[in-house]
């Protein structure tokens, strides 16, 4: 009926092992798991020398069997009061920006990327233009991927409401996609 819980001599009881005298080692993280055999080691400093300039750089290095390598990059940022512009250069090529902001309702920036492994540049242009007295901001951009985009955003007071239009045209690859949204909040 139901369980029960029989007694045993002392002596039949089953042992509790022995407590350990030094707990369990860290297994480390799940990243690590594969360190042996491999996917890295990165290494990254960025100092601020001024309050305007940042310089720095990056080193990673992989190693595999029958493969090893490190890939260098030196980084450097310059702020102003309304701009700011990047560099990255090493051995996998270039990445530059420049971003400006003319007023309270314009800004712009500019972006070049050359990549030396895949044999590709590309360079990107984009806009934000803030229209206050209609509630509106029109952002913008157009790459040399032959890609050209735009999203209108309008606010409609007093309701807590924006209504938000966005068109994107790839003529490289003869794609458009348009949308819009209401954001309610």
């Amino acid at each position: 009926m139901g369980n029960t819980l029989g007694l045993a001599p002392m002596g039949t009881l089953p042992r509790r092992s022995p407590r350990r005298e030094e707990p369990l080692p860290n297994p480390g993280s799940f990243d690590e798991l594969h360190r042996l055999c491999k996917v890295i080691m990165v290494a990254h400093f960025l100092q601020s020398l001024t309050h305007r300039l940042v310089l720095g750089g990056e080193l990673v290095y992989h190693r595999r069997p029958g493969e090893e390598g490190a890939i260098l990059t030196l980084a450097g940022k310059y702020s102003a009061v309304h701009w700011v512009a990047t560099l990255n250069v090493g051995s996998g090529g270039a990445h530059a920006s420049y971003y400006h902001r003319a007023n309270e309702q314009v800004q712009v920036g500019v972006e070049f990327e050359a990549n030396t492994r895949l044999q590709d540049t590309t360079f990107s242009f984009g806009y934000h233009l803030t229209l206050p007295q209609a509630n509106m901001v029109f952002r913008g951009l157009v790459d040399s991927n032959w890609c050209v985009g735009a999203v209108l955003e309008k606010k409609m007071p007093p309701l807590p409401v924006t209504l938000a239009l966005g068109a994107f045209l790839n003529h490289w690859r003869n794609r458009f996609h348009c949308g819009f949204s209401i954001t309610v909040g």
